[in-house]
């Protein structure tokens, strides 16, 4: 059968690059046929994002029972193009299932993970983001609600600028208004200084400058002192945490509920902005990782 509609990549000033699924029926056999399958990141997505870009879609693999879509009186003279037009009794099969029994009015679905994002989603500029909905790779409620873009028109054909201006401004408000300082949390370390400290200033991206002679880290949006030099700049943030579908569909719901999920989100903004600088992945109640920025990386983020 052909490919279905595109898996959604990790929102992000520059969007990560997105997946596809495909579906698969018997055809002219009389079985008795079995399938196996097998794969990871049903439930934590693995790609997750840069800078603050937000991780992609997890897999998924599905199995469509008594479709009949090329099989029996209600055959089909065309395939399904589309997830939602495959017929059938819709199952969640279980990752690394063997030998399951694959009759000829089934349909199996899988897609493979998208890519994460690089970027807070709401410096992504809002032509890229009309582009990505005319194309069917992000809707138009998801380009409002992560991206902050309004879209107008037919289509739609264009930006609403000053509605988006005003969207994202509300968004980086209430960012702030739901975040709590990460210190509260995980109180605040300050290493020893090294014996070679390193001089001049280094760039996390054009998200955090890194002063050294003044032993600061600002935000570079807002010029906010976010921490001393020598500390990881998460510190300094605000912080919130969220279940992983804040990034989007496909981000494992059809296989644990909301509460019962092993990993959340946990975005962290700047405190005087609302920028969000990184998005971790991390075990709940957990310091997740942490990171001393000393050099700044080399080279660019490719958009997809």
């Amino acid at each position: 059968m052909p490919s279905c509609q595109p898996v959604p990549g990790g929102p992000g000033r520059y969007r990560g690059g997105v997946s596809a699924g495909v579906a698969i029926t018997p055809y002219e056999s009389a079985g008795p046929l079995a399938t196996s399958f097998a794969g990871v990141g049903a439930v934590t997505p693995n790609a997750v994002g840069l800078a603050g870009g937000l991780p992609g879609a997890t897999v998924r693999f599905l199995r469509h029972l008594g479709a009949g879509h090329i099989a029996g009186h209600r055959a089909q003279p065309s395939l399904p193009g589309d997830l939602g037009q495959i017929r059938g009794e819709l199952t969640t099969g279980e990752l690394n299932s063997s030998k399951l029994r694959f009759d000829i009015d089934t349909v199996e679905y899988h897609n493979w993970q998208g890519g994460g994002g690089f970027g807070d989603p709401l410096d992504r500029e809002p032509e890229r983001v009309l582009a990505d909905v005319r194309a069917g790779l992000v809707s138009a409620t998801e380009a409002r609600r992560v991206y902050g873009v309004v879209l107008t028109g037919d289509g739609p054909d264009r930006v609403d600028a000053a509605g988006t201006e005003s969207t994202r401004e509300r968004i980086r408000r209430e960012r702030l208004a739901r975040a709590r300082p990460y210190q509260e949390q995980h109180p605040l370390v300050i290493p020893d200084p090294p014996a070679d400290p390193p001089a001049g200033g280094v760039m996390y991206w054009d998200l955090v400058a890194i002063d050294h002679a003044a032993g600061v880290a600002r935000c570079q949006r807002c010029d906010h002192v976010l921490t001393d030099a020598r500390t990881d700049v998460r510190q300094g943030c605000v912080v919130e945490e969220l279940a992983p579908s804040h990034a989007g569909p496909v981000r494992g719901e059809l296989y644990v509920g909301e509460d019962e999920r092993p990993v959340v989100l946990r975005l962290f903004y700047c405190p005087s902005c609302g920028r969000q600088l990184e998005a971790d992945l991390v075990i709940p109640g957990q310091p997740g990782p942490s990171a001393v920025i000393l050099s700044a990386p080399e080279g660019g983020a490719s958009d997809e």
